[in-house]
C-alpha cells in the first residue's frame, strides 16, 4: 500500500516528539541547565588554592562522566537534525509527486454530464459546459499510462462520445495549445465517415486534424492513422483487403448524409465511376497522413459535377472548425 504524505506528515510528528523526549532526558542528565558547570567551579577552586590537585583530580573524575553524557547529548542532536532535514525532503516530495502537474485539463462541452477514461481507467466525471483538471494521482493504475494517450468520454449510459489516441508530441501540443486552459472537447455537432452497409464507424472528428479545401484531402492525427491502419494492416505489400476496398462509405454531419461512394486505390488498375476514397491498401503514417476524396477514378481531383458535395464537405468541416 502507498504510504501518503498525510501519514509522513503524522510520522515526523511522532518522531519530532520522540526526540524532544530524548534530548530533555540527557539534558537532565549532563546538568546543561547549570549557570557554571561543576568542572570551572572546581577549576577556580583550585587556582584558589581551597582544594589540593588529588582533590581537582578526584573531583574531575567524578565529573567525566557527564562530559560523555554532553558529548553524547551532541551527537544526538546532530543526527536528530539531519533526520530532520531528510524527513522534510521526503515530505516535500511526497506532496510534490501527490500532484506533481495536471494530466489534463477538460472542458466538457457535451451538452450531458460525461465520464472520463485515461487510458481505459474511469478518473472521474464532468458536468455539462463544465472542466476538471486531472492530475496522475487521480488515475487508479498509473502504470497503464505508456508512451501513447487514450482520452474517452462516455455519456451515463456507456455510449462513447469522443475517443482519440494522442502520441507524445499530440498530448503534449494540445498541452501546451491551452497553456493551462480547459482543453474543450465535444458539441452539438460531430463528423464520421462510416460504412454504409453496417454503419460502422471507421473515424470521427476527433481522428481528423483537418480538411483541406484545396485538395480534398482529410488530414488525420495519429488517433485517425491508427484506426485507419487497423482496417488494413500496416507490414507487407498492399492485398484486397476485403474490409476496406471496393466497401462503400457514407460522411455524416450528426445523422445528416454529406457524401457516399466507395473506397479504392491507386493499386488498382481499373477505372472508377463516382465518388471514391484513396488509398484504402496503403497503410498511413505521420508523413502520409492524408485520405483524398476524388470523382471518377484516374481523375484524382473532385470532378465539378459534384460541386455541390464539395461545397457541403467545406461547410460541414468549417462549422467544426477543421477546414483549412
Amino acid at each position: 500500500m502507498d504510504i501518503g504524505w498525510l501519514e509522513i506528515l503524522a510520522a515526523l510528528f511522532l518522531f519530532l516528539c520522540a526526540a524532544a523526549a530524548v534530548v530533555m532526558w540527557l539534558a537532565r542528565h549532563a546538568g546543561v541547565n547549570k549557570s557554571l558547570p561543576a568542572l570551572d567551579i572546581a577549576k577556580e577552586r583550585f587556582a584558589r588554592g581551597e582544594i589540593s590537585k588529588r582533590d581537582f583530580e578526584s573531583i574531575k573524575n567524578a565529573i567525566q562522566p557527564k562530559t560523555g553524557i554532553k558529548i553524547l547529548l551532541t551527537v544526538v542532536v546532530t543526527l536528530i537534525s539531519v533526520v530532520i532535514i531528510s524527513m522534510f525532503g521526503i515530505v516535500g516530495s511526497a506532496i510534490a509527486n501527490h500532484h506533481p502537474g495536471p494530466i489534463f485539463n477538460i472542458g466538457n462541452n457535451f451538452s450531458e454530464t460525461v465520464t472520463v477514461y485515461i487510458d481505459g481507467i474511469n478518473v472521474g466525471k464532468v458536468g455539462a459546459r463544465q472542466t476538471k483538471i486531472f492530475y496522475p494521482g487521480d488515475v487508479h493504475n498509473p502504470e497503464y499510462l505508456g508512451p501513447n494517450t487514450l482520452i474517452e468520454l462516455k455519456s451515463v449510459a456507456g455510449t462513447v462520445l469522443y475517443s482519440r489516441l494522442f502520441s507524445p508530441e499530440e498530448f503534449q501540443a494540445a498541452l501546451e495549445s491551452v497553456k493551462g486552459q480547459p482543453y474543450w472537447i465535444g458539441g452539438d455537432k460531430t463528423i464520421g465517415l462510416y460504412f454504409a452497409d453496417t454503419c460502422e464507424r471507421i473515424l470521427s472528428q476527433d481522428d481528423i486534424k483537418a480538411y483541406w479545401n484545396n485538395s480534398h484531402s482529410i488530414e488525420l492525427n495519429f488517433s485517425g492513422i491508427t484506426r485507419w491502419n487497423s482496417y488494413i494492416g500496416t507490414s507487407g505489400p498492399p492485398t484486397w483487403v476485403p474490409t476496406l476496398f471496393s466497401r462503400e462509405f457514407v460522411i455524416k454531419l450528426n445523422d445528416t448524409e454529406i457524401c457516399r461512394g466507395e473506397f479504392y486505390s491507386l493499386v488498382s488498375s481499373a477505372t472508377f465511376n463516382g465518388i471514391a476514397i484513396i488509398d484504402a491498401l496503403v497503410p498511413l503514417d505521420t508523413e502520409h497522413d492524408q485520405l483524398y476524396i476524388i470523382s471518377n477514378y484516374p481523375d484524382m481531383s473532385l470532378g465539378p459535377e459534384y460541386a455541390g458535395v464539395a461545397s457541403d464537405l467545406s461547410i460541414a468541416f468549417a462549422e467544426l472548425n477543421l477546414l483549412r
